[in-house]
């Protein structure tokens, strides 16, 4: 009985600090941009060179993953330049550019 009193006497400060569905659409935003991540052709440019500094070698070839040979990364979040990279297991300096989903999508059936 003792915990109902006390609920019904805290339902109109519990309901006072919710926020209606205009003030969260309302609500501000921020980008990539805002945050001061760089453009995305001026970070490939930087990890090129980074990559090339650190005598790893270009990413120029793009070919679908091989699932009998998988890269294995470090869940880290490491920048260079600026710029988000992802780094693989077992040589630090051997990171990549974060891919970017393609604007096309399909289902792959199971195996």
């Amino acid at each position: 009985m003792k915990l109902l009193t006390i609920l019904a006497r805290c339902a109109p400060l519990l309901l006072s600090g919710t926020m209606s569905s205009a003030q969260v659409s309302d609500a501000p935003t921020t980008t990539m941009r805002e945050l001061g991540t760089p453009d995305p052709a001026i970070c490939a440019d930087r990890i090129y060179q980074a990559r090339q500094a650190s005598g790893q070698p270009s990413l120029l070839q793009r070919e679908t993953a091989d699932p009998d040979n998988p890269i294995l990364i470090w869940a880290v979040d490491r920048r260079q330049d600026g710029c988000s990279v992802l780094v693989t297991m077992g040589d630090p300096d051997d990171f990549r550019p974060i891919p970017v989903p393609g604007n096309e999508t399909e289902l792959i059936p199971a195996q």
